[in-house]
């Protein structure tokens, strides 16, 4: 490791890796999780410099499932992400010569690759004649016959010597160059900027690399590199004006914000107007609807049923007893005919009598107002913790993406808007409960 400038701090056995342990790659690239007969096996992160994460499962030096996070907290999934290999010959002239992109160069190997026998593959312990499936060390010597898994394997990835000559294919051509560069981490420096201006919205890729099957299973590793792609939205929306969704993972954005919280917020708007239609706007009054009317005492605000004993005297009639305390009579008498349930209490002595209204029209289209003012209190409360939030993303512009911030702020209208609906919805529906 040392001789390639790899470090490894952790569990050994038998001298190769075992157990937990932290593998470091020349790029500064760290892998800390689980090894196994020198491998990564298990639950690992690679940290890479740039402040990326890529948090998987791994089986023998194979990413299975993963989620890659970008340094801004977008982030991305995907199964089966491999990394480049030493023998792939998609990289042939990234070995040898590297590239020189506009930031970072792509480290090269010391010595160019073997020379290859014609007809034959690299397989990376020696030649492979797809002729004979036999695997030949680089001396000469037989190492192994191919099986039917080996031999598809290496014809489908390993380089290959000379065999016949091939015609340009541009269109191929070009796509393998572009794949090139994806895979070497290139097109990051080479669009953000350039295209910035053209697109509309940021799209998070991930590179597709074969995974490094050991640590020291050769020499000079390429090292793994993540990217982030910009690019416009694949569809536009149906209607004009629409814009896509977004739906962020909150636990990505806690730096900025925690969305969990805003939501709860936003719910307890619309929790508070579902209880106030049940308490206080039913078309024939209960005791039960007075429980909770707030009373404003000289020690604080308290429902009505923790001061008074209510009951149904006749089904016209219904009576608050207030002899546990005397005092607060008066106050509970205003709070009863300020309440939104149209009352006109009468006080005798410490009882209060609070005739039941009528059921006419005009009761109910009394009711079906409140209902309206209580719907439009409920969204002024709805845009206030959205201002709040908003605000609160506005102050954390500094070490985030302009357009992190604005699909943060895009997510609180998102969510702002959903409980909007609801609320609509609601005040439609017991509208039509109490018009009939």
């Amino acid at each position: 490791m040392e001789h390639i400038g790899s470090s490894y701090n952790g569990a050994t056995k038998f001298g190769r890796m075992e157990g937990e342990g932290e593998y470091t790659f020349p790029t500064n690239t760290r892998y800390v999780g689980e090894m196994k007969d020198g491998m990564f096996h298990g639950k690992g992160v690679l940290y890479f410099p740039n402040g990326s994460k890529y948090e998987s499962t791994w089986e023998n030096g194979i990413a299975k499932q993963g989620t890659f996070t970008f340094a801004d907290g977008l982030q991305y999934q995907e199964k089966d992400w491999n990394y480049c290999d030493g023998y792939d010959r998609r990289f042939y002239t990234e070995r040898c010569n590297g590239l020189r992109p506009a930031g970072k160069s792509q480290i090269t190997d010391l010595h160019p690759p073997r020379a290859i026998p014609d007809g034959c593959y690299d397989c990376g312990d020696g030649f492979y004649n797809p002729s004979t499936r036999v695997v030949t060390a680089y001396t000469g010597r037989f190492l192994r016959s191919a099986d039917d898994q080996e031999h598809e394997w290496i014809v489908r990835t390993c380089r290959k010597a000379w065999d016949e000559v091939c015609g340009a294919e541009p269109e191929k051509s070009a796509a393998a160059r572009f794949m090139a560069l994806n895979h070497l981490s290139l097109l990051r420096p080479l669009l953000c900027q350039p295209l910035l201006r053209h697109v509309r919205s940021p799209l998070t890729s991930r590179v597709s690399l074969r995974p490094l099957l050991a640590p020291d299973a050769f020499h000079h590793p390429a090292p793994a590199v993540c990217i982030r792609l910009y690019a416009t939205k694949k569809a536009k929306a149906k209607a004009k004006g629409q814009s896509g969704k977004v739906n962020i993972n909150s636990s990505l954005v806690e730096d900025i914000i925690s969305l969990d919280e805003v939501k709860e917020d936003m719910t307890t708007v619309l929790d508070s107007l579902k209880d106030d239609f049940t308490r206080n706007l039913s078309i024939r009054t209960s005791p039960g609807a007075l429980d909770h009317i707030v009373v404003t005492t000289q020690d604080g605000k308290f429902p009505l049923k923790q001061l008074g004993q209510i009951s149904m005297k006749s089904p016209q009639l219904i009576m608050v007893n207030m002899s546990s305390f005397p005092e607060v009579t008066a106050a509970a008498t205003r709070a009863l005919r300020e309440s939104s349930m149209n009352l006109n209490p009468e006080v005798d002595g410490t009882i209060i009598k609070v005739p039941v209204p009528k059921v006419t029209r005009e009761h109910r289209e009394n009711l079906a107002k409140v209902a309206k003012q209580l719907s439009n209190k409920a969204k002024d409360s709805l845009r206030r913790v959205r201002s709040n939030a908003v605000t609160q993303v506005k102050k954390a512009k500094e070490g985030h993406s302009e357009d992190t911030i604005r699909l943060v702020e895009k997510q609180i209208q998102q969510m702002a808007d959903n409980i909007a609906a609801d609320i609509d919805k609601q005040l439609a529906a017991k509208t039509k409960e109490l018009l009939g």
